[in-house]
């Protein structure tokens, strides 16, 4: 059986309401931090995040796009 790949855009969040998108980030992570964040500490956590899953996509396109078990790939330091 062949497993069916899922795939979002990486512009997906960029169509979705911005600025309801930025206070709900504030909320999550001002509890977190214990204050109230910038509106710049905002969009530095969201920029982060949007990166951070950049990477995990490009990670799984480039191992084939293997189940949720597969581990990033690993690179030679020699």
């Amino acid at each position: 059986m062949t497993a069916r790949r899922h795939t979002v855009p990486v512009n997906a969040c960029a169509s979705a309401d911005s600025e309801g998108h930025l206070r709900e980030t504030q909320a999550f992570w001002s509890r977190r931090a214990g204050r109230q964040l910038s509106s710049e500490d905002e969009r530095e956590i969201a920029a982060n995040l949007t990166g951070f899953f950049r990477v995990l996509a490009a990670w799984s396109e480039e191992s084939g796009g293997g189940s949720s078990e597969s581990a990033p790939p690993q690179h030679d330091t020699h």
